[in-house]
């Protein structure tokens, strides 16, 4: 069996294979807009029951505090199960201001609430550079649904199925 994941252009995401009769994986695939803040993609996953976040990514941040916090920084954002690896924690060479570009895991309503008071303690503001990817559990067969559903909300750019090939 083969897996197509979603190609990525600057600001949609679209599955290979829409209404092809292929298996349903269950999965949503929902385009965030760039500048959709942590805050409002959380009030959606909390409020609409029927979907969970897998993994969402292109949540990119500046921090206002100083240089010399980028240790401190990066050790306590590696130290949350939460945050993937593939995360970025860096300094740019372009501002000279510690980059943070996350990508998160199955967040529970307390490890939202605990990313929000690191973003306040870290004072890290939203770059809007990029649109926000967020990978959606739904039930098998109800992705068309869901999909429709999300493309309704304003923060939401697109959102399409996951579909299996075999």
């Amino acid at each position: 069996m083969a897996v197509f994941a979603a190609g990525c252009t600057k600001k949609k995401v679209m599955p290979v294979c829409v209404g092809c009769g292929a298996p349903y994986s269950g999965v949503v695939i929902a385009n965030a807009r760039d500048t959709a803040s942590a805050e409002a993609v959380f009030d959606l996953l909390n409020s609409t029951p029927g979907i969970r976040e897998e993994r969402m990514s292109g949540f990119a941040y500046n921090s206002a505090l100083p240089v010399d916090s980028f240790e401190v920084m990066k050790s306590v954002i590696r130290s949350k199960f939460y945050i993937d690896s593939s995360s970025e924690v860096a300094i740019s060479p372009y501002t000279g201001k510690i980059h943070l570009n996350f990508a998160f895991l199955e967040m529970s309503i307390a490890q939202q609430q605990e990313f929000l008071a690191l973003k306040s303690r870290f004072q890290l503001f939203d770059t809007n550079e990029q649109i926000k990817i967020i990978y959606l559990q739904v039930a098998p067969g109800q992705e068309k649904y869901w999909a429709d559903q999300l493309r309704g909300y304003s923060i939401i750019e697109n959102a399409d199925a996951l579909i299996i090939m075999e």
